[in-house]
């Protein structure tokens, strides 16, 4: 692989309206798996998508897609909130009050890792790993947390609205990114090619049901997705762990949206943050694994 960060080639009107269609998709799953309309999603995964989709493009062109991404995500909220209460100018409203919140983010991360630099090794290299989920996950969900809870929050719910906010957005950057930057890095096909291969469709299958089974049958459920995950990393490196990561991500989203995953009782704010850093815990471990067997695997192909 090169060591120069990716390029941005020319990209059409067209593959800027499918960016911001897949975004839009994104966002739409969020909002449906939450079962929340018109509330803060509890996985956010469309942003980090987005900001990879700012990344693929030169800089005078971000202006261009972060308007697509930021209509995108007005649609799908008035779609899914306009189906639940109908069409009406409440509807509009609550349904823009989301997107300054999330251009910002998208915004933000897109110039960090801009600055930091891209490149396709740093997905094997976990200290630049975590260099790149703080830029382009943490930091930018921080910013568009006070951003988002500052447009739509009422003064007496600032806080538990920015909680909410960030932990989604942190628990959906986390799952996304690595995919996202996979296949930008990469190329699609790569994808593909992993997606097409028999053992990986089976190690994703068991990956799928074990996180089921646990979330059913076990006390502590995050412990056994936690491990099958890890399994998933040892296994089949980093682009599989990534897609088996969004899958668990989903289906959390689902468990917790149909009531079978539960924050347990509590009266502050910020206590179902504290629930979703466990969910965070479980998705994060087996990444740097795959990162890390990635790295050794390439290791001994140089020195073979």
């Amino acid at each position: 692989m090169s060591a120069a960060p990716a390029a941005s080639p020319p990209r059409s009107g067209a593959w800027i309206a499918g960016l911001a269609l897949l975004y839009g998709l994104l966002s739409v799953m969020s909002l449906l798996l939450a079962g929340r309309p018109g509330q803060v999603a509890t996985l956010w995964f469309a942003n980090s998508m987005g900001v990879v989709a700012l990344l693929a493009l030169p800089r005078r062109r971000w202006a261009l897609m972060l308007v697509a991404l930021g209509l995108a995500n007005l649609l799908a909220n008035v779609g899914v909130l306009g189906f639940t209460v109908g069409l009406g100018a409440a509807t509009w409203a609550s349904a823009a009050a989301f997107v300054p919140g999330n251009c910002a983010e998208m915004l933000l991360g897109a110039l960090l890792l801009t600055g930091a630099g891209v490149r396709a090794q740093d997905l094997q290299n976990p200290t630049r790993l975590t260099l790149l989920y703080g830029l382009g996950v943490l930091i930018p969900a921080l910013f568009g947390a006070l951003v988002g809870a500052a447009v739509m929050a009422p003064p007496t719910e600032f806080g538990r609205v920015w909680a909410t906010w960030l932990a989604g957005s942190l628990l959906g950057g986390v799952a996304m990114l690595p995919l996202s930057l996979s296949v930008w890095l990469q190329d699609v096909r790569h994808l593909q090619q992993t997606l097409l291969d028999p053992r990986h469709q089976a190690l994703l299958l068991l990956t799928v049901a074990l996180t089921l089974v646990t979330a059913t049958t076990l006390p502590h459920p995050f412990v056994g997705m936690a491990m099958a995950l890890g399994a998933l990393a040892a296994i089949g490196g980093l682009l599989l762990c990534a897609v088996g990561t969004l899958l668990v991500a989903m289906l959390i989203g689902v468990l917790i949206g149909s009531g079978i995953l539960l924050p347990p009782p509590a009266s502050a704010w910020w206590s179902d943050s504290l629930y979703y850093g466990a969910v965070l815990s479980t998705l994060l471990p087996g990444t740097f694994l795959a990162a890390t067997v990635d790295s050794r695997r390439h290791a001994m192909l140089r020195l073979s």
